[in-house]
């Protein structure tokens, strides 16, 4: 889609009729990418989620157990959410058009509504589709998520829809989604002076709460970029007034960068920072397992073996980060 979004604003950048529309679409790269990446991880650590990330484990093929969890009276519109990516993945159109009609009935999330949106248009419902979009601006509440329901709706073809949630976004996060746009437009066409002059852009049009994360694109676009210099002051900036979890993965993303440059003490140093930051098994174990391959390449067998004997004694590790960690083992004892 994202594609489809570059193509569309490039064709029609000139027609001043239409920029408006670019406008609303301005977000919608950003946020497919968050739907796409996006799993029970970001939601709140409880056992009802482990268990629904259990059950999601042998998606697409047998999930009853997780039919079982998303069918509880009341039911469980995480389950269901997932239940939704299994059914769609599985090709099983009836079960992912049922479960979509029971997350509009449960008056779901945004981000959930929106899911079920796609899952109709995927199936050729235009009507179910109309129904979630209109749905997800009742239960949006918040002008970012109302930006996100837009974008959507613009995208699907459904300009009311799209205007009618556009109305509740303040202009000036209208804007701020655009130049955001257009900065990761200027990204994939290689042209950094203008990423940098849209993100400058966008970080000063964006709400505090957000310019963390404009700067943090602006980072990642220069890294994409191979500008390794510039991306570690986007970094940097975004540092500044950023909450306890977008610094831990600033520091990550920092440490990735300096560990593609070849800079392996750096990156070693910005992983334990993260960790420091954010202790938790769960919030940390992709940068425990960086660190320790960072430590095996610097030639440090004995602190990195210290480490992996220290996971393996953790409690809930995953299967493959136990793989992993057995892979690095044999690394250090040739």
């Amino acid at each position: 889609m994202k594609a489809r979004l570059l193509a569309w604003l490039r064709r029609n950048a000139k027609n001043c009729a239409l920029v408006a529309a670019a406008v609303v679409l301005g977000v919608a790269s950003g946020f497919v990418t968050r739907l796409v990446t996006g799993n029970l991880e970001t939601r709140p650590a409880t056992a009802g989620a482990q268990a629904i990330a259990a059950a999601s484990a042998n998606c697409p093929t047998g999930f009853g157990a997780l039919r079982s969890l998303a069918t509880a009276n009341p039911p469980n519109v995480s389950a269901l959410t997932e239940l939704l990516n299994c059914e769609n993945s599985a090709g099983d159109r009836a079960g992912a058009l049922s479960t979509a009609s029971t997350l509009l009935k449960d008056q779901a999330p945004t981000q959930d509504l929106i899911i079920a949106a796609q899952t109709f248009a995927a199936w050729g419902d235009g009507a179910g589709v109309r129904k979630a979009l209109a749905g997800a601006i009742g239960s949006a509440g918040s002008p970012s998520a109302d930006m996100e329901v837009a974008s959507y709706a613009a995208s699907s073809g459904l300009s009311e829809v799209a205007a009618e949630a556009l109305r509740r976004v303040p202009v000036s996060l209208r804007f701020f989604q655009w130049n955001e746009f257009r900065g990761e437009v200027a990204v994939q066409d290689g042209d950094p002076s203008s990423a940098q002059k849209y993100f400058n852009r966008a970080a000063q049009l964006a709400p505090a709460e957000l310019k963390a994360r404009v700067l943090q694109e602006e980072g990642d676009g220069f890294f994409n970029l191979g500008m390794f210099a510039s991306a570690l002051a986007a970094y940097m900036r975004a540092m500044t007034g950023a909450s306890n979890e977008a610094r831990v993965s600033l520091m990550s993303r920092i440490a990735n960068m300096y560990e593609a440059e070849g800079n392996e003490s750096a990156a070693e140093l910005w992983y334990g920072r993260a960790i420091a930051a954010d202790p938790a098994l769960s919030a940390s174990l992709p940068d425990r397992l960086s660190q320790i391959r960072v430590l095996i390449s610097l030639g440090n067998q004995r602190r990195a073996s210290t480490d992996i004997r220290a996971l393996l004694r953790s409690r809930g590790l995953p299967s493959n980060a136990i793989l992993q960690l057995h892979a690095f083992e044999l690394g250090t004892h040739p």
